[in-house]
């Protein structure tokens, strides 16, 4: 029997283009790792790219740059040795009110915070308290070493003013609904607060009819309203209603006597009834919506006076 040899999926050029590629994959291997040792790693040269006076001018630097880091490492020179320094710590008896700086500084407190205490007392600030320098950022240990020296001189310092309030006679009443906030403070007890508060409210709800509305503000205590009452009255005509037929929803629900529900029925029904002359002319639902205190203070801030000779 004769033997025959398998056939192989190569063709001749094939296989001799596969051993061909296997040199040049075994010589880049070798050239790779091999040739950096053959080849003396040399720096380059500086005047290849740089000009030398620019080269010279960098060395400069270099050089002076270097010898500042030495002095500062072996001699302890600080950066800021060139500012003046602060006289030694000395402490002794100061009035924090008449101190000059440097026997604030001798105290141990820093520039700034001296420059602070300065600019305190230029602005007519009076120190009454030990505790009250802790408020130019003076710490717990800096103070506690200080607070045995602080002392006050008690002719140096002028009693607090105490309030003065405007002398109004016992007759004198003021217009609730016209009164500025100028005017409102001319009372005794009514501070810039309150009096801006009473004018808010009163513009949001149209104007008063009675004094007593004092008593609905924010703020004001009854025993305070029962003080301030007698000094004023209200005239129902200065007060300014809400026209029935031109008021929004965003004006009805803003109204401080009328409710979400109370507001949509009004806007409701002045866009399908258009004969409203009163509230007696209002479809209720029914007696609850409206309680009777409702409909008496809101009688002065709804005006049901049509808008046309129509009425339309």
């Amino acid at each position: 029997m004769s033997k025959h040899k398998p056939e192989s999926p190569l063709t001749k050029q094939q296989r001799a283009g596969c051993v061909l590629l296997g040199m040049m994959v075994a010589i880049t291997i070798f050239v790779i790792h091999f040739t950096p040792h053959w080849i003396k790693k040399s720096p380059p040269d500086p005047s290849f790219f740089v000009d030398y006076e620019t080269l010279h001018t960098f060395d400069s630097v270099v050089h002076a740059q270097k010898d500042s880091l030495y002095k500062t490492k072996h001699f302890h020179t600080h950066p800021y040795a060139s500012r003046p320094s602060l006289p030694p710590t000395h402490r002794s008896p100061f009035d924090p009110n008449t101190a000059d700086s440097l026997t604030l500084l001798q105290q141990g407190l820093r520039p700034w915070q001296v420059q602070n205490i300065l600019h305190y007392r230029a602005k007519g600030g009076v120190f009454r308290t030990k505790q009250a320098l802790k408020r130019f950022g003076i710490n717990d240990s800096t103070y506690a070493l200080v607070e045995p020296y602080i002392q006050f001189d008690s002719q140096a310092i002028k009693p607090l003013p105490k309030p003065t309030y405007a002398k109004i006679k016992k007759d004198t009443i003021l217009n609730l609904n016209t009164a500025d906030t100028a005017e409102l403070q001319l009372i005794r007890g009514i501070g810039r607060g309150t009096a801006i508060k009473i004018v808010a409210y009163r513009r949001q709800l149209g104007g008063f009819f009675s004094p007593n509305h004092l008593r609905e503000i924010k703020g004001i205590t009854p025993d305070q309203a029962d003080s301030l009452i007698p000094h004023f009255f209200a005239n129902p005509s200065d007060i300014q209603p809400m026209l029935f037929y031109r008021a929004s929803m965003e004006r009805l629900v803003h109204h401080p006597y009328l409710t979400y529900k109370q507001a949509d029925f009004l806007y409701q029904t002045k866009r399908t009834h258009k004969n409203i002359h009163s509230w007696d002319d209002l479809p209720l639902p029914n007696d609850t919506l409206f309680t009777p205190q409702d409909l008496q203070r809101l009688t002065y801030y709804l005006d049901f006076t049509p808008t046309t000779k129509s009425g339309k």
